[in-house]
């Protein structure tokens, strides 16, 4: 009880000099944050850091996930060549219609644009790494992670009695098992093609898209979750800010050359 309270305090604490910190930022650079800003970067980001942080299971098990590899210069170089290589490629697309008459693809109706308040450095902060960190959070780490202690508490009972020789009373349990085993112990590749397809797509269709912009969803959530099977979340989380920081300066690159 006293260790929970404790938690939630430092908790309090850290959001009050996060924001106090920004507050002071915007002050003396004009960052150009607004109510609403802190309404749609700070506080989502403020709820992810909560729910890590205060639950054990979930930071035990983020830590643990957090870098899977002591070659640290992966973790850091691989996410952001990555992320420069699809934001060129991915902006490009964007403007394959016009030589058919068409026009550029827009953008899923749920992402956000209207960011014009916002200085290059609240940019950054917010749109690059604050959300950067809530995204990755939601679509990669809790799809994962989430999903492998939401099936040790189900079914990491039950294996000891399927290796014996009794089939588990459900077809359902069964699959729970055999999904448990290999996509978090085997690491079998068709298991975790299938994770990265499914969790892409769902990161995708969040964006709102249509038949048209699809792939600007889609193909970036491929590479940030490859990056966090690969490599840990820091490097999910640096591919996403990256890709996220450079995809505006990459559309006028791209535009200036083709137009």
């Amino acid at each position: 009880m006293v260790r929970s309270i404790l938690k939630i305090v430092i908790f309090i604490l850290f959001s009050f000099i996060l924001i106090f910190s920004l507050a002071l930022l915007d002050k003396f650079i004009n960052l150009g944050l607004t109510k609403d800003m802190y309404n749609s970067f700070v506080t989502p980001f403020l709820l992810m850091v909560y729910f890590i942080f205060v639950y054990t299971s979930f930071r035990k098990d983020f830590l643990i996930r957090f870098i899977l590899t002591r070659e640290l210069y992966k973790v850091i170089c691989y996410p952001i060549f990555l992320s420069l290589f699809l934001v060129f490629v991915i902006n490009a697309s964007r403007f394959v219609p016009l030589y058919y008459g068409g026009e550029i693809i827009g953008v899923g109706s749920k992402q956000g644009t209207d960011f014009n308040e916002l200085s290059t450095v609240g940019k950054f902060l917010l749109v690059s790494l604050f959300t950067g960190f809530t995204e990755e959070v939601a679509f990669r780490y809790l799809a994962f992670g989430g999903l492998f202690l939401f099936l040790n508490q189900l079914v990491a009972p039950l294996p000891h009695h399927h290796k014996s020789g009794s089939k588990p009373p459900f077809k359902v349990i069964e699959f729970l098992i055999e999904l448990r085993e290999k996509l978090f112990f085997k690491k079998n590749k068709y298991y975790l093609f299938s994770w990265l397809l499914l969790t892409s797509s769902i990161f995708a269709f969040a964006h709102g898209p249509d038949i048209t912009n699809f792939h600007l969803y889609f193909l970036p959530g491929f590479a940030f979750g490859w990056c966090f099977i690969r490599y840990g979340f820091l490097a999910a989380w640096i591919c996403h800010a990256s890709f996220n920081a450079l995809s505006w300066p990459a559309l006028i690159i791209i535009y200036s050359l083709l137009l």
